[in-house]
């Protein structure tokens, strides 16, 4: 029974004690980011290592608390390149404004940032079936007026 106890006491100080790392290392990242954003340093001199850092930051503000680390998991999880280079793409679009593409992350799926709606956003669709419509009705209404005018002078004729 002590040894069990023994057990579940060791195990669970080795998971808190990596729980207060992890949040120790995340608020260190975080006023690293902040000081970057404060000092209004050029992207030409950040390294990959700040940019990282601004990418956790800003995610962190997009998604809060669990469902950030829900989000670093699916990426890789911690300490993976995939997590990583995610992070420093974050970093580069929202702080450098720039990349290599018009949207960042999810911005082009989501109809996200600021460029207003996506070409993938459904949003869009509904205004070009209304266009479609009314160009099909006011089809419609010329083809009718031309039946009846044509009807009209074949009447006279008779």
């Amino acid at each position: 029974m002590k040894k069990q106890l023994i057990f579940c006491l060791i195990i669970f100080l080795a998971l808190t004690t990596g729980i207060a790392a992890a949040t120790e290392n995340h608020s260190a990242v975080f006023s690293r980011a902040k000081e970057i954003i404060s000092s209004k340093k050029s992207c030409d001199f950040l390294s990959d290592s700040d940019l990282e850092a601004l990418g956790e930051y800003f995610m962190e503000q997009m998604h809060p608390g669990e469902e950030h680390e829900l989000m670093d998991a699916r990426m890789g999880g911690e300490g993976s390149e995939a997590l990583r280079q995610a992070h420093i793409r974050m970093g580069t679009g929202f702080y450098c404004r720039q990349s290599g593409r018009k949207y960042t992350m999810m911005g082009e799926m989501m109809g996200m940032r600021f460029e207003g709606y996506s070409k993938g956003s459904m949003v869009m669709w509904f205004f070009y079936w209304i266009c479609a419509i009314l160009i099909l009705l006011i089809l419609i209404l010329i083809f009718i007026f031309l039946v009846k005018k044509i009807n009209e002078k074949g009447g006279k004729r008779k």
